[in-house]
C-alpha cells in the first residue's frame, strides 16, 4: 500500500486527530491562503502523506500535553487554549488600547483603523485595493501564520 492510500480506519483516526487539534490551527490563522497544507507538505510535491502528517499531529499533541505524559487531558486543552487566549487578549490591548487603560474604545479603534487604512492605502485614493490589502497584511504580520510565532500549531 502507498503511503498516499490510506485505510478507512486510519484515515478516520487522523480526521478525528486533526479536528480535535486543529482547532488551535484554525484560531492561529495559519488555514488562510492554503499556509496549513504548505507547511505539511514537507517536500512540496502538493500533496501530503501519513509521513508528512504524523510528526506534525505529534508536535501538535505534544504543545497540550502539559505535564507531557503521553495523555492531554481536558484541563490540558483548557490550559493551552487559555494561554492562547491571554496572548490574543495582550496583543489586541497593545495594538488598540492607545491610552493603556485596559480597555479599547470605539474613539482608539476607530483612530487604529483610520490609521492602519492610511497606511495601507499606497496610492491615496481613499480605497484599498486587493493588492494594497495584500501588501498591507505582509508587511504587518510578515511571514508569520499567527498571532505568536512561537505557539504557532506546525
Amino acid at each position: 500500500m502507498s503511503s498516499k492510500s490510506l485505510p478507512l480506519k486510519l484515515t478516520f483516526a487522523l480526521v478525528g486527530t486533526m479536528m480535535v487539534l486543529g482547532g488551535a490551527v484554525y484560531a492561529s490563522g495559519a488555514h488562510r491562503g492554503g499556509h496549513m497544507f504548505d507547511r505539511i507538505d514537507a517536500n512540496g510535491d502538493d500533496t501530503i502523506t501519513r509521513d508528512e502528517l504524523s510528526p506534525v499531529a505529534e508536535k501538535r499533541f505534544a504543545r497540550f500535553d502539559g505535564d507531557e505524559d503521553g495523555v492531554v487531558t481536558s484541563a490540558e486543552i483548557d490550559a493551552y487554549l487559555m494561554r492562547r487566549v491571554e496572548r490574543r487578549r495582550d496583543h489586541i490591548l497593545s495594538r488598540f488600547d492607545t491610552d493603556a487603560d485596559g480597555n479599547v474604545t470605539l474613539t482608539e479603534l476607530d483612530a487604529s483603523i483610520t490609521d492602519m487604512f492610511e497606511r495601507a492605502d499606497a496610492d491615496d485614493d481613499g480605497q484599498l485595493s486587493r493588492e494594497e490589502a495584500r501588501s498591507a497584511h505582509s508587511e504587518m504580520h510578515g511571514n508569520r501564520h499567527g498571532d505568536d510565532d512561537q505557539d504557532s500549531d506546525q
